[in-house]
């Protein structure tokens, strides 16, 4: 986040929980806590899991919509079929 901070700004990642479905997973290296924190708001239910070499910790969350706690606003779930992947610009090293 400190690198891309508008790529993990709660705005993009709501924007991003529209287009999920109940069950989708997300995977990412990043494991910030004001990552974990927005996504958790918005439904998913996250867990910092070990990484692969030379990562220590990756984090994966499950869209969970009725898990969802109060303080965004919902967010609608998307019928498209599709996958979806984000990744940075640029080394991450």
């Amino acid at each position: 986040p400190a690198r891309n901070p508008d790529m993990w700004s709660p705005a993009t990642l709501q924007a991003l929980a529209r287009h999920c479905g109940p069950g989708t997973t997300l995977a990412t290296y990043t494991v910030a806590h004001s990552v974990r924190e927005v996504l958790q708001r918005l439904g998913f239910r996250v867990q910092r899991l070990p990484g692969l070499p030379p990562k220590r910790q990756r984090l994966q969350a499950v869209f969970r919509p009725i898990d969802a706690a109060s303080g965004l606003p919902p967010c609608a779930t998307s019928s498209l079929p599709g996958n979806v992947t984000m990744a940075p610009r640029g080394p991450t090293w």
